[in-house]
């Protein structure tokens, strides 16, 4: 007799935390299931990785490689240390910085009476902030300014 299917082997976990339910289509065997959401996941929540939850730490993996971070990387990077790994969106970053335009960026100038060069003192208008039901899967903003920029030519 055939092992029936779990429910959770056919439906999307990240649908599940946004409100909505995908689930493959049956009928289906338990390796065939698993295989559509694996699918699913893939074509259409490419941004949602795993993150080390090692402190300092910025490893990140593909929603199906969360094994990589417990199995490889905690034991390769941290000495076996393992903290977990917390899912994030990334495409709301990358969202968040295409709206982010150059027209915003302070332009450098020049003083040619000095020999220097300096920042603008004008003040870019800050990139939009984005508000979301999946608060604990945004990934932290890192911020690069212009003046990082010009201190690292």
């Amino acid at each position: 007799m055939a092992r029936e299917d779990p429910t959770h082997t056919r439906k999307c976990p990240i649908c599940k935390l946004k409100g909505v339910v995908w689930e493959s289509s049956p009928p289906s065997d338990d390796t065939t299931a698993r295989k559509l959401v694996y699918w699913h996941v893939r074509d259409k929540h490419s941004g949602y990785r795993y993150f080390c939850n090692v402190s300092g730490c910025n490893y990140s993996v593909a929603y199906a490689d969360k094994p990589e971070i417990k199995n490889r990387h905690a034991r390769t990077e941290h000495g076996g240390g393992y903290e977990g790994e917390t899912l994030r969106d990334t495409s709301v970053a990358s969202q968040a910085a295409s709206s982010f335009t150059t027209a915003n960026i302070a332009v450098p100038s020049t003083s040619t009476s000095q020999g220097s060069s300096y920042i603008s003192q004008a003040s870019p208008t800050p990139a939009p902030f984005i508000t979301t039901n999946l608060h604990p899967v945004v990934p932290a903003a890192n911020v690069t300014t212009f003046s990082t920029l010009n201190d690292a030519i």
